[in-house]
């Protein structure tokens, strides 16, 4: 038998379904729920959304869940489907759409009482000192505005001693 812990991760649409009969002490959900604002939309307006989306599951699998996946992309139309990868060509990058979505997970697992986040997507051969090489990449957040708000978010977690 395995002595370690063992990682279960559901799809966003499994996770929307309240499974509440997981026999693990803590699980992944890949959070991409699609908000369905426009991009003009404030923190507190997506902190709501998040919150809407996370607040239906009860306290008990709020606390055990780990938002994977946890990114979107710094483009204008990413909020209605944050998922989305294929057919977007060389986009215009908004750095401000993945910085308020990110502000705005923030604040909804801090409310919602989240059990972790995975933030998502640096390239593993993306060189800190040097991001501009990956700035194509809609998905990093690498050297762009989004980096420092999961910065903030981790000190701000931490010092509530969420984590």
């Amino acid at each position: 038998m395995y002595p370690g812990q063992l990682a279960f991760d559901e799809n966003t649409s499994d996770f929307q379904t309240h499974d509440d009969h997981l026999p693990l002490a803590t699980f992944g959900a890949d959070a991409w729920p699609h908000v369905r604002l426009p991009d003009s939309a404030t923190v507190t307006q997506l902190t709501d959304a998040w919150s809407r989306w996370l607040g239906s599951h009860t306290l008990a699998i709020r606390r055990k869940a780990i938002l994977t996946e946890v990114g979107i992309r710094a483009m204008a139309g990413a909020y209605q489907n944050p998922a989305k990868w294929n057919g977007i060509g060389q986009p215009t990058i908004v750095t401000r759409i993945q910085a308020n979505w990110f502000r705005a997970l923030c604040g909804a697992v801090q409310r919602e009482h989240i059990g972790g986040i995975y933030w998502w997507e640096v390239s593993f051969d993306a060189d800190p000192t040097r991001p501009q090489v990956f700035w194509s990449d809609p998905f990093t957040y690498i050297g762009r505005p989004a980096q420092g708000v999961v910065n903030t978010c981790f000190k701000k977690l931490a010092s509530a001693s969420k984590f």
